[in-house]
């Protein structure tokens, strides 16, 4: 699975339909899913010639949750209006952002065993990179909170008896059952770089240094791997690495042009490969101990920070926060020293000193 994302106006939409239009030329059976209908609507109007390998699509929030969903927002409702707040409202968290990118890519994982390729045009990054970061939590680390699911499970029933709590029917806890297998799913995805990457791309204006810097970051930090950046640029400039470059229009490709676009912008490489290899979040052991490397680019000291309970290490890079939870044979370890260069943050660890702590 490759998810496009980018700023506003770069050509997202574009850049994935035409990645997946090539894919199809190739003989690869592709899915093309989109958060939002009226892009991929324009580019790929009802009479226009498409590979017979293609698939289009888009997210439905309305069915985010199964056959279920009307249970569930309609039992959301309710709980809106116990609480005093217009039911109404309900509707409307159906159009919350990242709603459809959700819809998206929890359809993508469902449907993925039956293509070569899904590319999912998940639109602006302001969007994506939030919601990808809160999908790619480490379930590991939320471990400890598992009783309180427990006590609730346990309370809420009498919570509703004496509160007069709207409870949810059978149909809205089995839907919840299955979209936590869905999420489960779709966790796992997220940090296996051999089955998914993003590529970013970069708007043509002063936007794109900023933009780059929070996607690595969101994405390094977190483990979802980014294997291409994608930039406009004039004729004559070559891709490096992760970059590809794109020669510069100002004018949408038709879609009959769309696979040429994306064969320019690939080169001899397949849409489907991983185009640079991603780097994760690793523990390195060092002479004195053991390193906690997290692939994220230089940022001021003040954008940095780490703390420490336990076993579990609080890394804090921009507005970008994750935990990390210290594998067994280094849970005796404290951080002792945090340093940064132009890839990397490295959080120093030692062995704790029992005398310090007698």
């Amino acid at each position: 699975m490759v998810i496009f994302t980018g700023g506003g106006g770069a050509g997202v939409t574009t850049l994935a339909a035409a990645t997946a239009m090539l894919s199809a030329s190739l003989g690869s059976r592709t899915h093309l899913l989109a958060a939002e209908h009226a892009p991929l609507a324009r580019l790929f109007p009802p009479d226009q010639d498409r590979p017979p390998g293609l698939t289009l699509s888009h997210a439905d929030p309305d069915t985010l949750l199964g056959e279920a969903s009307s249970d569930v927002f309609g039992w959301m409702g309710k709980i809106l209006s116990w609480a005093g707040v217009n039911g109404a409202l309900a509707s409307d968290l159906r159009l919350l952002p990242g709603l459809p990118l959700l819809a998206a890519l929890l359809g993508a994982v469902g449907r993925s065993e039956h293509f070569d390729l899904t590319v999912v045009d998940s639109g602006p990054a302001t969007v994506t990179l939030p919601l990808l970061a809160l999908l790619a939590l480490d379930p590991a680390v939320a471990e400890p909170e598992a009783g309180r699911g427990a006590a609730a499970r346990l309370v809420l029933p009498l919570a509703a008896h004496l509160l007069d709590l709207p409870r949810p029917g059978h149909t809205v806890r089995d839907a919840g059952d299955a979209t936590g297998r869905s999420l489960a799913d779709l966790n796992a995805l997220l940090h296996d770089p051999a089955r998914l990457s993003v590529r970013v791309v970069l708007p043509p204006d002063s936007r794109a240094p900023e933009l780059e810097c929070e996607a690595r970051t969101a994405l390094g930090l977190h483990g979802i791997g980014l294997d291409a950046l994608i930039r406009r640029a004039t004729e004559g400039q070559a891709s490096d690495g992760e970059t590809l470059i794109l020669p510069w229009s100002d004018s949408v490709p038709p879609p009959g042009d769309l696979a040429r676009c994306a064969a320019t912008l690939y080169g001899a490489r397949s849409p489907r490969e991983m185009l640079a290899p991603p780097v994760a979040p690793r523990f390195e052991v060092t002479e004195t101990g053991v390193d906690l490397v997290i692939p994220v680019p230089a940022r001021s000291a003040a954008d940095l920070a780490v703390s420490q309970r336990g076993e579990r290490l609080e890394v804090q890079a921009g507005p970008w926060r994750r935990t990390f939870r210290l594998p067994k044979p280094y849970t005796a370890y404290h951080a002792a020293r945090a340093v940064s260069d132009n890839t990397s943050f490295r959080v120093q660890l030692v062995r704790e000193d029992p005398r310090r702590s007698s």
